[in-house]
This record gives C-alpha cells, structure tokens and sequence, in this order.
C-alpha cells in the first residue's frame, strides 16, 4: 500500500481532512478492539464435492510425453528407447522382431517340408 505522507497525528484533535484515513483508522483499530474480539474472517457457505475435487484435480493433468521419429522405419517413439516397430536403436538392431506367418505362408511351409520328407 502506498500512503500518502501525512502531517503528525494528534489523536485526542486530529483533523481527519489532513491525515489519510486508512492510516487513522488503522491506528484506531489497534488502541480500541482488544486481541480476544478479533475473529477471522469464515467461509458463507460450504464448498461442493464438485468445487473441492474440481480444485485438487487441477494440479494433475497429463502431459502428452515427448516423442521422435524412429530413423530406421519413421514410426513415433520414445526418444533414447528401442522403437517398438522395428527394434532398432542407434542405427543398430537391438531387439529383433518375430514375424508372424500367415495361414497361406504356413500352408506352403508344411508342404516344402514334405516334399524334402519325400525325396
């Protein structure tokens, strides 16, 4: 708060035009009202769930985490992490991948094996 200066203040005779009134009645409030008669100011009305959970929900929101582009196949990933498409990290194959056959690949797979069986 900014005061304005003000003149001393005599306060048995004060001209109140002279002396600003915030400071006069501060002063006031601190000769006349004794410590036990000060009272807090209290909420009106209670909160609802809703305001109260509204409020400590706030605070926790996601946060989409960062993410780059895999070198090897451009699929998104977690930066310093083995792409989970392709496997590689670094330009290097970490974790290979296992490919999954198809009914007509395993079909033919089986009759390769008996052909080699027969000869």
């Amino acid at each position: 708060m900014c005061f304005r200066k003000a003149k001393p203040i005599n306060l048995i005779s004060t001209s109140l035009k002279f002396v600003n009134y915030t400071l006069y009645f501060s002063l006031l409030t601190l000769l006349l009202i004794k410590p036990e008669e000060v009272k807090m100011p209290n909420p009106k009305r209670k909160h609802t769930p809703h305001r109260r959970d509204s409020r400590r929900s706030a605070n926790s929101k996601l946060e989409n985490p960062n993410s780059s582009k895999c070198p090897n196949c451009g699929a998104p990933k977690m930066p310093h992490r083995v792409c989970p498409d392709c496997g590689f990290y670094n330009g290097k194959l970490i974790v290979p991948k296992k490919v999954k056959k198809s009914k007509a690949a395993a079909e033919q797979a089986q009759q390769q094996e008996q052909e080699e069986a027969s000869k």
